[in-house]
């Protein structure tokens, strides 16, 4: 058990170690990395680095469908755990999270495709409020993913635009 016993600053460094796993591409361990951290943190009932870890497992690619399962909960454990702290319209966070949700909800057995809409359209409207270009990307990334079907090109095609200057702006390289 990694998680075991660390202090806030222990499970954000867990968080940027899960993270360094995923982008190597030890899915496995990046996985456990931040499901420990997500764990500890909810323990801790620390919602923002909750956020972070659960953000995290999402961009861990999933295998199997009872993991999209697992994080679609985490996910909505985390969203839940901030909004109830009172999470403010400008916390990135929040908005990472949303997008991460809409996701995961548009594929799979758990596929609910209006709600990942609603929520791709609300963590797009709420992170450019937040002016924080990166989370604006992560959105933008996120609607474009939900609304990948026929007809839907042109439309993609100018939020396309929009993510790679968003990205481009927060210098983001994935």
């Amino acid at each position: 058990d990694l998680a075991g016993g660390l202090t806030a600053v222990d499970l954000a460094t867990l968080c940027e170690y899960g993270d360094a796993l995923r982008r190597a591409g030890h899915g496995g361990d990046a996985r456990a990395a931040l499901l420990g951290a997500a764990a500890r943190a909810r323990a801790d009932g620390d919602a923002a680095l909750f956020a972070r870890a659960a953000f995290g497992a999402h961009r861990v690619t999933t295998v199997t469908e009872s993991s999209r399962s697992e994080v679609i909960a985490l996910l909505d454990e985390a969203l839940a755990a901030l909004e109830r702290e009172g999470a403010a319209d400008s916390d990135p966070a929040r908005w990472l999270l949303s997008a991460s949700l809409a996701r995961e909800l548009a594929d799979g057995p758990d596929r609910d495709l209006p709600r990942a809409v609603d929520l791709a359209r609300a963590a797009v409207d709420g992170a450019r409020r937040t002016g924080d270009a990166s989370a604006l990307a992560y959105a933008l990334f996120a609607l474009a993913d939900v609304r990948w079907a026929p007809g839907t090109a042109a439309g993609r095609l100018e939020t396309a635009g929009e993510l790679a200057a968003a990205a481009a702006a927060a210098r983001e390289t994935e």
